[in-house]
C-alpha cells in the first residue's frame, strides 16, 4: 500500500507540473500562430514624441531570423494599448491616434518590389478597414525567398493622440499577399512613448575681452589668454634707421635694442559670431620737436596666433613698428 500511494503522488507531481509549464509557454504563442518565428531584433523610431503630434514619422527596423528563408510579401502593422492580447487602440482624451492618412517613405529589403497599402480592405488577418484608425497593412508582389539580416520600412502621416502612453506597435510578416493565417511567417512587437516635451530657452550674454601690452607673465604673446597676464604700455625700439627695418618678435632689434624680445601685442576674445574688428593707428608723439619726424614709424600687423577655446574666438595680434612711412589707419577682421 505504501508503495502505491507514493506512486500515485509522483504521478500527481509530474501533471501539475506539467499543467505549469504549459502555462508559462501560452505567453510565447501570444501573438501569432505556432510555427511563426519571432523577429530577433526589432526596433521603432519616431520623430516627434509629444501628445497630438502630427505627421509622425514612424521608422521600423527588424531582423529576419536566421533560417528565416521565405518570401515576405505582406506586413501588417497595429498600433496597441498592450503588447499581448486583443489590440486595442491607443487611449485619448479627444484627439485619437490616427494612421488611416499613412504614406510609405522608404523601404529596404534585399528583393525587389515596392510594399503599399492594401487598399485599406480587410482580408484574412487584415482588419485594416474595421481598425482604420490603427491598423496598416502592406502588400507586394515578390515570391523570392527574403534574406536574413536587417530590413527596414518607414512611415509618416500618423497622429498622435493626446493622452501620454505608450503604444505598441505589433509587426507581422507574411508569406504570401492576402494575410492568410497559414503564411503568416515572422512577428514581434516594438515599443514607442508619447510623452511631454521640455522646452529649453537660453539667452547669451554678449561677450568682449579687449586687451594690449607691451609685457606677459604667461611668457609669450602667443601663450596669453588672459588680459590679467598683460601689462606694460611703452616700448622702446631704439635708434630707427631708414636703411633697416626694426621688428620685433619675428626679428628683434638686437642691434638696437636687444633687450626688446616681446614687442607689443593685442589680445581678443569674443563670442560673436562673426569675430571682433579691431581698427588700429600709429600717433605721432608731437612733444620735443618730434613732430619734424612725422611719419618715421607706423603700425602694421605682424603674426596672428589663433586658439578656439569652446564657443570663443581667442586672438593674439602683435603691433609691429617699422620706419620711414607714413602712418596709415588700418583695420584687421580677427576671426
Amino acid at each position: 500500500m505504501p508503495k502505491s500511494l507514493e506512486l500515485t503522488r509522483r504521478v500527481s507531481l509530474l501533471l501539475a507540473a506539467g499543467v505549469l509549464a504549459l502555462v508559462a509557454l501560452l505567453p510565447a504563442f501570444g501573438i501569432g500562430q505556432v510555427g511563426a518565428e519571432q523577429l530577433t531584433s526589432r526596433s521603432a523610431t519616431i520623430d516627434k514624441s509629444y501628445p497630438e503630434a502630427t505627421d509622425v514619422e514612424y521608422v521600423f527596423e527588424f531582423d529576419i531570423p536566421t533560417g528565416g528563408g521565405t518570401a515576405v510579401q505582406s506586413i501588417r502593422l497595429q498600433w496597441c494599448t498592450q503588447p499581448l492580447g486583443t489590440c486595442v487602440a491607443p487611449t485619448d482624451s479627444g484627439t485619437a491616434f490616427d494612421a488611416s492618412g499613412f504614406t510609405v517613405d522608404a523601404q529596404s529589403f534585399t528583393e525587389t518590389g515596392t510594399f503599399a497599402s492594401n487598399g485599406g480592405i480587410d482580408e484574412n488577418d487584415c482588419t485594416a478597414a474595421t481598425n482604420s484608425t490603427y491598423e496598416v497593412c502592406l502588400t507586394r508582389t515578390q515570391t523570392t525567398p527574403e534574406d536574413v539580416g536587417t530590413k527596414s520600412i518607414t512611415l509618416s502621416g500618423i497622429n498622435h493622440p493626446d493622452d501620454e502612453q505608450t503604444i505598441y506597435v505589433r509587426i507581422n510578416l507574411y508569406s504570401g499577399e492576402d494575410f492568410a493565417t497559414a503564411d503568416h511567417q515572422h512577428y514581434g512587437v516594438v515599443a514607442a512613448a508619447i510623452v511631454q516635451q521640455i522646452t529649453v530657452t537660453a539667452r547669451v550674454q554678449e561677450r568682449l575681452v579687449f586687451c594690449v601690452g607691451t609685457e606677459t607673465s604667461a611668457g609669450s604673446a602667443a601663450a596669453t589668454d588672459d588680459c590679467a597676464e598683460v601689462s606694460g604700455t611703452t616700448q622702446d625700439l631704439g635708434a630707427v634707421d631708414f636703411l633697416a627695418v626694426c621688428v620685433t618678435l619675428s626679428n628683434p632689434c638686437e642691434t638696437n635694442n636687444p633687450s626688446d624680445t616681446t614687442g607689443s601685442f593685442a589680445l581678443v576674445a569674443t563670442n560673436a559670431q562673426e569675430g571682433a574688428g579691431v581698427t588700429y593707428y600709429a600717433e605721432q608723439d608731437t612733444t620735443g620737436g618730434a613732430s619734424d619726424h612725422l611719419g618715421s614709424c607706423y603700425v602694421f600687423l605682424a603674426q596672428i596666433v589663433k586658439t578656439n577655446q569652446l564657443n570663443h574666438r581667442l586672438t593674439s595680434v602683435s603691433i609691429v613698428l617699422a620706419g620711414m612711412m607714413e602712418s596709415p589707419v588700418l583695420t584687421h577682421q580677427l576671426i
